[in-house]
């Protein structure tokens, strides 16, 4: 097989303008990914926490470029017990060839209403393989519930969408797309904050997301439920 691929590759090279130092350098040409269990405990009881949006997102990205490719998304609820599963993906070809994913790949986000947002990825410098899992594989993740006022848990909160959002604007794919409920959950806490004066102004998370997509032209996610 590698020497029947190997004309391709070529071929791909010389198209997207890639020299071989850059494929060198970024080693594989394929990544894939384990399956990811774990799950969502409170903090102080220790209980499980159900019904919590849990986002996994690989990146792309060449060297220090401001530039970013939303490679792999995806989305998930935890269930009774709190667990959570996300499947298993790849191989996958890299694409733009000249980019690759970090060794902090993937980054896990957890959120639900009335605890704080959680984003854990990968510490460990490892060689650059084509299996990217996660540190965080089999593990508990814990959710801790705000300890200020209503304003203070809804600055943390825009913080959150904020960091989401400057992700997905540096991104040159529509892959974000792929977190509905995983957004569509944010930005209703984000609207029942603002009915409580609590959510700083000037935009709600779906109306930051849309018009990058807009801008982009990606489609739009839908408007939550109005309370």
């Amino acid at each position: 097989m590698g020497r029947i691929g190997s004309p391709v590759i070529l071929g791909m090279l010389l198209l997207s303008g890639c020299s071989s130092n850059a494929l060198i350098y970024y080693g594989p040409l394929f990544y894939r990914a384990p399956e990811i269990r774990g799950t969502v405990i409170d903090s102080t009881t220790k209980e499980p926490v159900a019904d919590a949006a849990v986002a996994a997102i690989w990146t792309l990205q060449w060297l220090e470029s401001a530039t970013v490719w939303l490679f792999v998304v995806q989305e998930t609820t935890t269930d009774a017990r709190g667990e959570f599963h996300l499947s298993a993906w790849g191989p996958k070809l890299r694409w733009p060839l000249w980019t690759g994913l970090a060794y902090t790949q993937p980054h896990i986000s957890l959120f639900k209403d009335g605890y704080g947002p959680l984003t854990r990825s990968n510490h460990k410098i490892r060689p650059d393989t084509s299996v990217r899992d996660s540190e965080w594989n089999g593990e508990q993740l814990s959710l801790k519930r705000p300890t200020g006022d209503s304003k203070s848990y809804g600055d943390w909160v825009n913080d959150f969408a904020g960091d989401l959002t400057s992700e997905f604007r540096r991104s040159r794919t529509c892959a974000w797309d792929a977190l509905p409920n995983f957004l569509r959950r944010l930005d209703a806490a984000a609207l029942r904050l603002r009915d409580e004066g609590a959510w700083p102004p000037p935009y709600l998370p779906l109306e930051r997301w849309n018009g990058l997509a807009r801008a982009a032209g990606c489609s739009p996610a839908k408007e939550p439920q109005a309370r």
